[in-house]
């Protein structure tokens, strides 16, 4: 059997998906948005949710959430890392409005804060640690 467990970021959702249709793969362990994507187009039975995962929001200039009111913010779009970053701007007094909101992969947000073109970014592990180390 072809190893389908490989961290592909360029190839997002693609690698699941093709080993489902192709009847490679029976049972898996995924992330959110993979397995949205496999219960929308296929008929799987997700049978136990093993973790809830941990995000974080990371900058490397700011310290406290209100800080990033007028800032540029890295997120993965449509994941639970922008709907956990909206509600805790929120909480904050933050609102979409109020912030630079800008979309990207999950793997690219280090490397884009790195160069300045954010300023902070929501993330899960292990995007935190590499962009922290």
């Amino acid at each position: 059997m072809t190893d389908y467990w490989r961290f592909h970021p360029e190839e997002k959702d693609c690698t699941p998906k093709r080993a489902l249709s192709s009847g490679d793969l029976e049972v898996g362990i995924g992330g959110d948005m993979p397995v949205i994507t496999a219960a929308s187009t296929f008929d799987v039975m997700i049978i136990s949710m093993i973790q809830k995962g941990f995000l974080s929001i990371v900058s490397d200039k700011y310290q406290m959430i209100k800080d990033l009111r007028r800032k540029r913010v890295g997120y993965p779009y449509g994941s639970v890392a922008h709907f956990a970053l909206i509600r805790t701007l929120s909480l904050d007094g933050i609102s979409e409005k109020d912030v630079s909101l800008i979309p990207y992969e999950v793997h690219q947000l280090p490397e884009a804060l790195n160069h300045g073109e954010i300023e902070a970014f929501s993330a899960w592990e292990p995007t935190p640690t590499a962009a922290l180390n």
